[in-house]
């Protein structure tokens, strides 16, 4: 009975939502209106969320990559529209191979969304648009931190 009790739980546990998502949108893939679009399941109460944008650029290992001005638009489960820009600069360089580059930035570090549900997020690249291969979102869950 212990060991059905057991594999029961280990079964569960399998069967367990990831604690995180991943998405990657390459350039040619971007919408008619030329923006990165992506969806986020933030529909957990009882967890706080981490989102994390990454780039991937092509430049050879003597060029510097430009800062990346990013036009973010939330929009929440009601349709309600939220807007910021972020920048992606060579700061944010996690990776360097002859002729890639990638840039890593924190969106949000332990974010309470204004609305639980699934969430769509469209980022547009106002400057050195031309170098980007696509751009990524990250959205990691955290639990005990609320």
């Amino acid at each position: 009975m212990k060991r059905l009790m057991l594999l029961v739980a280990l079964l569960a546990a399998a069967c367990s939502r990831p604690g995180s998502d991943e998405a990657f949108v390459r350039t040619d893939q971007r919408d008619e209106q030329g923006r990165y679009a992506f969806t986020l399941a933030m529909d957990d109460s009882l967890a706080t969320y981490d989102i994390t944008v990454y780039a991937a650029a092509h430049a050879n290992d003597r060029e510097t990559l430009p800062e990346f001005v990013l036009g973010v638009e939330w929009e929440a489960p009601s349709g309600q529209p939220y807007y910021e820009q972020v920048r992606l600069g060579p700061e944010h360089l996690r990776q360097r191979l002859f002729f890639a580059k990638y840039l890593c930035g924190d969106l949000r570090r332990e974010a309470v969304p204004a609305e639980w549900g699934i969430w769509k997020l469209y980022i547009t690249v106002a400057d050195g648009e031309q170098s980007l291969d696509g751009l990524g979102i990250r959205t990691k869950r955290n639990y005990g931190s609320r």
